[in-house]
């Protein structure tokens, strides 16, 4: 990845001509010289082009300053979101920066030889491990503007070091799902907590990769990263519980044009509530005119499992063939030996 130096954003977005397009800039590729790259507002440390075929080149931006750069975030934010004060504008920034090096830089002694089934190096890319309850505490200090509790000064809230960020298509963080590896008996499992107050939080997580038709709907993130443990090139879309389809269901129609192509596997739990949810989805999908099947449980030897992530823990052989069989059975023919490469 190429390193440029600019003085500012100002002199970025100058020199690469670039022109507002809402949450990003359209601009110059420094490498193709092409105007078809892209810079997100709400992280101007990036040239990406979009030429994937012909270019396809990311540059890292390196400032002259920090604090000028941070101001440039917290000016976009606030007119993104004018319904938020100041101090949640700055506890929002931090919260996303904080996310964003935990992922990328902190080594989990909990992921680290993989969790539940799943590779640190999956793992990684979607779940923050706190570790630590004087760390957790920090991070509800730092993020207390925006719940407006104390949650630093809750044990019932610092024990929970598994953190999960909602963003939303701009990766602006929209909601927290929490959960502990340290307390197995932890009541409720999960917590979500909505970290934009100013709109209508998304609550689930969706990961689109436009390379790939596969497309899994599971009903948690431990089993959506589940299926990318065997098959790192798939999509998902993770529910954070059964009960919560509507805004899926809602994205899914307002995008409909990005579903056409995608092969869907709907993986929601072996249980009452899973199988009434698949078959609610199911019609759903037909009414979109959508191609989909359906993740089958059949192969698994304990019947005390009942969700794709104990099925990987299980065994991730037998895991990964039936969510093969499950894709052969949409797959035309011809098509298998490309669409089934993972």
């Amino acid at each position: 990845m190429e390193q440029i130096k600019y003085k500012n954003v100002e002199e970025m977005l100058s020199q690469q001509q670039a022109t507002d397009r809402g949450s990003y800039f359209i601009c110059e590729c420094p490498s193709c010289k092409k105007k078809e790259a892209f810079v997100y507002k709400n992280n101007p440390r990036f040239i990406i082009c979009n030429r994937e075929n012909n270019c396809g080149e990311k540059h890292f931006i390196k400032y002259g300053k920090e604090s000028d750069l941070r101001k440039t975030r917290l000016e976009t934010s606030k007119q993104k979101f004018p319904s938020l004060t100041n101090e949640q504008i700055q506890s929002l920034d931090w919260s996303e920066r904080f996310f964003n090096y935990m992922r990328k830089h902190h080594i989990s002694p909990t992921f680290e030889h993989g969790y539940r089934g799943i590779s640190n190096d999956v793992l990684s890319e979607y779940i923050v491990d706190t570790q630590k309850e004087d760390l957790t505490k920090f991070m509800f200090q730092k993020m207390q503007p925006l719940f407006k509790k104390s949650y630093q000064n809750s044990d019932f809230m610092i024990n929970r070091n598994i953190v999960m960020p909602i963003y939303d298509d701009d990766e602006n963080l929209e909601r927290v799902v929490l959960r502990s590896s340290t307390d197995k008996g932890a009541e409720p499992k999960e917590i979500q907590l909505v970290a934009n107050p100013s709109k209508d939080a998304r609550d689930f997580f969706i990961d689109m990769n436009d390379k790939s038709s596969r497309l899994v709907i599971t009903e948690s993130l431990f089993d959506a990263l589940s299926f990318k443990e065997v098959d790192n090139k798939a999509s998902f879309i993770a529910l954070t519980g059964i009960q919560k389809t509507n805004k899926i269901k809602e994205y899914i129609k307002d995008n409909l044009s990005d579903f056409k192509y995608k092969k869907i596997v709907i993986a929601f739990d072996d249980d009452n509530a899973g199988k009434n949810g698949t078959e609610e989805f199911k019609k759903f999908l037909k009414e979109q005119d959508v191609e989909y099947t359906v993740f089958n449980y059949e192969s698994k030897k304990n019947p005390n499992i009942k969700d794709p992530n104990e099925f990987l823990q299980e065994s991730k052989n037998d895991f990964r063939e039936v969510y093969k069989e499950s894709l052969m059975k949409m797959v035309k023919k011809k098509e298998k030996s490309n669409e089934l490469e993972m």
